[in-house]
């Protein structure tokens, strides 16, 4: 028999849950078996226990059968062997299904967590349990394939979120220096030229009045689109003043009543962790306009040693959270929800999402700060 050098969970701890993580573990150098093998460092794999448990009971029924017989006079003799055969055949069934319901225990649990995995809990791992080998290896590879394709998704989801804040930048940029330009310069013009019209024809007057509301009407719509694809208070003034002009204009000035309670200074942040908290609240006001139908929101900020905490709740209709989280990309529903998701997660973060048709919606966000 070959054996492999592999590092293993000296213990055979269990996990955290069907959908959470294993538990710390202490970790130990053993001999990891190759396919085929039956035993290794003293203790049986699962199919060696198979063998095992039906060898025991076909020697100890053979030795049994044997002696009874020898014994016995032989008048009792069929009825003898028909007993053991029966009996035989119920222990070997009765020890064969108590050995594989608790040889088969890591492997359901092991199928709940790919259910997670399936349903959106992307972070969960199987526990690793070290008295079955074959269960072992196949968590162990089931959870380094989920670490690596947890890795390659949070480098080409960062980089593509990365690109699409450049690119808002940039648009923002060449919105303002020159649609927005050229536009002010058509107003002014028009001005010019209504300082010379004849004021007693009142057809070309009034029209040029029009033309200019419809230009002034541009611009306001021009800047408040600059606003939204990259606010200069943001880099500016920072984030606090960022949120309160964000809920001034966005929802105070929609007719929706604001409470706001934030620290004075949340220290530094970093500019993603920045860009980070200011999208989901920006995602969140505008879900709050879309959809919600509320008239009151409540939003709290607060930083608590290295981690930063968001709440933003609202009183309107709220909804079903899994039919939204559900769905599959490319329907256009729920993409602002995985968003700010995508957005706290690339950055070690969490968000959690409260709501019931009736009952409002609660949206929290936490950020860690420290070794960012």
């Amino acid at each position: 028999m070959r054996l492999t050098g592999e590092k293993v969970p000296e213990g055979a701890p269990g996990s955290a849950g069907p959908c959470g993580r294993p538990r710390p573990q202490s970790r130990g150098v053993r001999l990891m078996p190759r396919e085929g093998s039956t035993w290794v460092g003293g203790v049986p794999s699962l199919f060696g226990k198979v063998i095992i448990a039906n060898a025991v009971i076909i020697v100890f029924g053979t030795m049994v059968g044997t002696l009874s017989s020898s014994l016995l006079s032989g008048r009792y003799q069929e009825q003898l062997v028909f007993l053991f055969v029966v009996a035989g055949a119920c222990a070997s069934v009765a020890v064969n299904y108590l050995l594989m319901r608790a040889a088969f225990g890591p492997l359901y649990d092991l199928l709940r967590v790919m259910q997670c995995v399936r349903d959106g809990e992307l972070e969960a791992r199987a526990g690793l349990h070290a008295r079955d080998r074959e269960v072992y290896q196949l968590a162990s590879v089931f959870n380094a394939v989920l670490d690596q394709l947890e890795g390659y998704r949070r480098k080409f989801s960062s980089l593509i979120l990365r690109a699409q804040e450049d690119e808002r930048i940039r648009i923002a940029r060449e919105l303002h220096d020159e649609t927005s330009q050229a536009l002010t310069t058509l107003l002014i013009r028009m001005e010019m030229m209504e300082g010379e019209l004849d004021q007693t024809n009142h057809g070309t007057v009034e029209k040029v009045a029009q033309l200019k509301e419809l230009v002034v009407r541009t611009l306001t719509d021009l800047r408040r689109l600059i606003y939204e694809l990259r606010p200069s208070i943001l880099d500016d003034l920072g984030l606090i003043p960022a949120i309160r002009w964000l809920m001034r204009e966005k929802l105070e000035k929609s007719g929706v009543e604001t409470t706001l309670r934030l620290p004075s200074d949340l220290g530094y942040l970093t500019s993603d962790q920045t860009t980070a908290l200011y999208r989901v609240l920006q995602e969140a006001a505008s879900n709050i306009l879309k959809h919600a139908r509320a008239t009151r929101v409540d939003l709290v900020m607060e930083r608590q040693r290295d981690r930063i905490f968001l709440r933003i709740q609202d009183n309107g209709q709220g909804f079903v959270t899994a039919g939204v989280a559900g769905q599959q990309p490319g329907t256009g529903r729920g993409l602002g929800l995985l968003g700010m998701r995508e957005r706290l997660t690339l950055l070690g973060g969490h968000l959690s999402i409260k709501s019931a048709p009736g009952q409002g919606t609660e949206v929290r966000a936490e950020l860690p700060l420290a070794g960012v």
